[in-house]
């Protein structure tokens, strides 16, 4: 068994297959992004004959969106104020995180970019 992990913001930075047992693997992946998602050149790196079956998108929900889906489930994981980028998918929202003694993050900027891609 294996899974397929990428990370990405308006390009994909990151797209590497791990072994379920290869944890040395795992604690090496480097995750980029961070700002100006678009949804579509991740989706658009799954295509067939390699089709998933499913993703889980780990988000905020601000980004853009195809407006249909893509040819296998998905599953937004949003932050805990934020928002499905579509209705075409199911969602999931974070608990807010108890921050005890370490700095709050700072809050996000308030951005609302276009839920529709052109």
């Amino acid at each position: 068994m294996s899974c397929r992990i990428g990370s990405f913001d308006a390009a994909v930075h990151t797209d590497v297959v791990l072994a379920a047992n290869d944890a040395e693997a795992a604690d090496r992946l480097l995750l980029r992004g961070g700002g100006g998602t678009a949804f579509r050149p991740a989706l658009n790196a799954l295509t067939a004959p390699d089709l998933p079956n499913g993703l889980v998108a780990l988000t905020d929900g601000l980004g853009c969106v195809p407006p249909a889906p893509p040819g296998f489930p998905v599953l937004w994981v949003l932050t805990p104020a934020g928002q499905p980028p579509a209705a075409w998918a199911q969602s999931v929202s974070l608990p807010a995180h108890r921050w005890g003694r370490r700095r709050s993050p700072p809050s996000p900027t308030p951005i609302r970019l276009r839920r529709q891609c052109s």
